[in-house]
């Protein structure tokens, strides 16, 4: 079976465990809304580690990016807005990084606002323009798919940038056995899953 779809826990093992590239991070893509405002706007959101801005050239107009504050099991509730959410939800406010958004209950503080120039990787779906980026997490998946390998999400991506020392061929050649292998460790008890390879 052919799918381009991830499990929580192999990616996180992919990408606590790979040596092949430089620069990784993890990315999940949702819709959230943005309940501190009255309008209550259902928002594009993307849920990242702190590796994301370095990998696609995020700048900055206001504040900072994410950091290893941000890490992954940090639980550090900050928000980075687009420039556009900027604009159109918070009318440009120059103190908006001293402001809250809130989502799912949690209350995020502003630390930055994306420069309108930022272009965003368009790996989910063509056109998408995430809002506002929160850190990895936070993303919706539920406690209990979080452990569980034959669970896959579509909306969950590994990047990694190459360190130069091998080719996209060669990386996917050495990383395909190991995610392969560790998934399929992981479940050799389940029928619904033999003959299938990660």
């Amino acid at each position: 079976v052919k799918a381009n779809a991830h499990t929580y826990p192999g990616m996180l093992y992919l990408y606590r465990n790979q040596s092949i590239f430089s620069d990784t991070a993890l990315i999940g893509y949702a819709e959230d809304v943005l309940v501190s405002l009255p309008s209550q706007p259902t928002l594009p959101s993307a849920y990242v580690t702190p590796q994301w801005f370095d990998i696609t050239k995020g700048s900055l107009a206001l504040g900072r990016g994410f950091s290893e504050t941000e890490a992954v099991d940090s639980f550090n509730p900050v928000a980075l807005l687009s420039h556009e959410t900027w604009q159109q939800h918070f009318n440009a406010d120059p103190a908006i990084l001293e402001k809250k958004v809130t989502f799912n209950g949690v209350s995020f503080r502003v630390i930055g606002v994306l420069k309108e120039t930022y272009v965003e990787p368009e790996l989910f779906q063509t056109g998408r323009e995430t809002a506002v980026w929160l850190p990895w997490d936070y993303n919706p998946v539920e406690k209990d798919m979080r452990t569980d390998w034959g669970n896959e999400q579509d909306a969950l991506m590994f990047v990694g940038k190459l360190n130069g020392q091998y080719s996209h061929t060669q990386a996917q050649e050495m990383l395909t056995p190991m995610v392969s292998e560790k998934w399929q460790s992981e479940v050799v008890g389940s029928a619904f899953f033999k003959g299938w390879s990660a």
